[in-house]
């Protein structure tokens, strides 16, 4: 985030537990906004290379797990503190970060957003509670409960137009600002549906100058709603997964896609661009008239750009909304730069003049940890691709370093690396986690996709719903090696793979579970009667074994840690919630899978209860 006044950019660091504070001003003095203004009118005043001030660190407790961050009106700098449940509210003073004020908020608090004209703050958590909070004292003012859980941001537009986004559904809505009630839904997949092709995993939602927000995302050829036909079937050979090896529009036909659409006020509506190429879009910022940059996580810092290139009268694109992919000239995509080094791209801001006829991006990166200062004008033009334009003397060039220890991690950067087919790891299992989405594999079936978080890899193999992955070694193989197209990994790259998944922790349960009730549900998950310990046993809650439980399939019995996060439930995603796998008679297997079927309403919700504590 750049502050309001242009003269710092605030970066959290949730690798190291910092949040830092950088100077927006050169080693001379003079502040880069300054020279950004005046080079509206003469662009020479504006070096090819800026020698900046350093950075400055605000030391946390170590698993705060810093998070999005956001200015108010009064100069509070507002960080959401993932991994304590909080949000610190810090004051730039003399170039350094001095705490304020700190309040708890939620298990899992993930979007920030400020209303000026209510003086608030507002928090979205990943349980779907809405937290308002006194933006000057952080005194938690309201809290509303959504109907939907997993939130990822939380957005006022210029308009006054509140939005929010679930993470791994991609869903979208627009809330009214009193009551935080649901007033508009919209699905980022307008246009790409003849394609069998669902929204999923939304990283990143902005709001748009002017009214709206755009949305950085993933389209995937699965299904979130049981009741449509299922899509084409995804092949297991090998690159079944990845799509095309060509370089310009690498991944094309993946069975996971980059995408940014923009949901705007009036007739244009919902409009949704395809990015192939762009793994992992974790940041975008809207630039002038539809124009986006785009960060790709997955692609060893590419910076990218995805221009306007028109679109129907309903807002849809004419190419994508047919997804007629092209190697020639990848839907637009003509900006890719990198840094040169293979560091790993997090976040997005620009730094603007107040016409913002010029904008410089500023990229964090980690890997080495540092911010990348270019201008975003240049990028515009091509950036480094073959054939692009470039203006030398517009060039722009800085980096700040984020000193400190090194965290660097060959699991995390293989996890998140781009296969070489346009996709990673991470596209289906964000944030060490799952997507929520259904597959339907050719030979196999309807799947869901399996749950990684938790540290469950160490002492939970066989691998995969039919437990045919005898372990990591033979999984990492199959599926990263052969189906998702990657290059063959030694035992030692696969065990640091391995090591560093067992570090991701699971979802953090509610704070709103009623203690009692908890206590009432493990008894029943306990009791003799119900016999769900005979199979969910030990530390993960899995035997280990394989069995049918009366679906009509030998299935690996899954461990139940992190189970409050992971809905969809059961091998084929048929259970929308935990409660949903008892009541449904279709799906959940009957008495076979625990004797549930004595139990009253009351009963089935003290063990749901207790699930969602594991």
């Amino acid at each position: 985030m750049v502050t309001n006044d242009r003269e710092y950019a605030v970066a959290a660091d949730p690798d190291r537990d910092r949040i830092w504070l950088a100077p927006m001003q050169l080693t001379n003095g003079v502040m880069l906004h300054e020279l950004l203004d005046a080079s509206v009118s003469d662009p020479s005043v504006l070096p090819t290379v800026l020698p900046m001030q350093p950075a400055r660190p605000f030391e946390l407790a170590q698993g705060a797990h810093p998070g999005r961050v956001v200015e108010t009106e009064g100069g509070l700098v507002l960080v959401v503190l993932r991994g304590l449940g909080e949000v610190v509210a810090l004051r730039i003073e003399e170039s350094t970060l001095q705490e304020t004020w700190r309040t708890r908020v939620c298990s899992e608090p993930r979007g920030i957003t400020i209303d000026p004209a209510e003086d608030t703050t507002l928090v979205a958590c990943r349980d779907g509670m809405i937290a308002s909070l006194d933006a000057a004292t952080g005194l938690v003012e309201q809290q509303v409960q959504l109907p939907w859980t997993d939130l990822r941001d939380i957005v006022l537009d210029d308009r006054g137009d509140l939005y929010v986004s679930t993470f791994r559904t991609a869903q979208v809505f627009r809330l009214n600002r009193g009551s935080v009630s649901v007033q508009d839904s919209f699905d980022l997949a307008q246009g790409v549906e003849a394609a069998g092709r669902v929204a999923s995993v939304a990283w990143r939602m902005r709001a748009i100058p002017g009214g709206g927000v755009i949305i950085s995302h993933q389209l995937a050829r699965s299904k979130q709603d049981l009741d449509e036909p299922m899509p084409e079937p995804v092949e297991v050979t090998r690159g079944g997964y990845g799509g095309s090896r060509v370089r310009e529009c690498r991944g094309a036909d993946s069975i996971v896609l980059s995408a940014v659409t923009r949901v705007t006020p009036g007739p244009s509506g919902v409009r949704t661009d395809v990015t192939p190429g762009a793994v992992l879009p974790v940041d975008v910022v809207s630039m002038r008239g539809t124009s986006s940059l785009i960060v790709a996580a997955g692609d060893a810092g590419a910076l990218q750009q995805e221009p306007d290139f028109g679109g129907d009268s309903d807002g849809r694109s004419r190419r994508n909304s047919q997804l007629d992919f092209a190697p020639v000239d990848c839907f637009g995509l003509v900006g890719r730069v990198g840094f040169g080094d293979g560091r790993q791209a997090t976040a997005l801001a620009t730094l603007s003049s107040p016409l913002v006829l010029n904008r410089l991006a500023i990229v964090q990166t980690r890997n080495p940890w540092g911010l990348e200062i270019r201008n975003a004008e240049n990028l515009m033009r091509g950036g480094d691709s073959p054939g692009a334009t470039r203006s030398p003397e517009r060039a722009v060039e800085a980096s700040i370093d984020l000193p400190g220890a090194d965290r660097r991690d060959t699991g995390l950067d293989l996890f998140h690396e781009d296969s070489g087919a346009g996709i990673a790891c991470a596209s289906c299992h964000p944030e060490g986690g799952d997507d929520a989405q259904v597959w339907h594999f050719a030979g196999l079936g309807v799947r869901r996709t399996p749950q990684l978080s938790g540290g469950i890899l160490a002492e939970t193999a066989p691998f995969h719903w039919i437990g045919d992955m005898t372990d990591f070694g033979h999984l990492s193989h199959e599926v990263f090696s052969s189906r998702m197209g990657g290059p063959e990994l030694t035992p030692e790259l696969t065990a640091t793979m391995a090591r560093w998944i067992d570090t991701v922790e699971p979802a953090k349960p509610s704070d709103d579970i009623d203690e009692s009730a908890i206590a009432r549900g493990a008894s029943i998950f306990y009791s003799d009667e119900a016999n769900c310990a005979s199979c969910h046993s030990g530390g993960f809650f899995t035997n280990n074994q394989t069995v049918d439980v009366g679906t009509g399939l030998e299935l690996q019995v899954p461990p139940l840690v992190g189970l409050d996060g992971r809905g969809r439930y059961m091998h084929d995603g048929c259970a929308e919630t935990l409660m949903d796998r008892f009541t449904d008679e279709a799906c959940g297997g009957g008495d076979q899978h625990g004797k549930t079927s004595h139990l009253s309403g009351d009963e089935l919700g003290d063990l749901v209860s207790f699930l969602r504590t594991l």
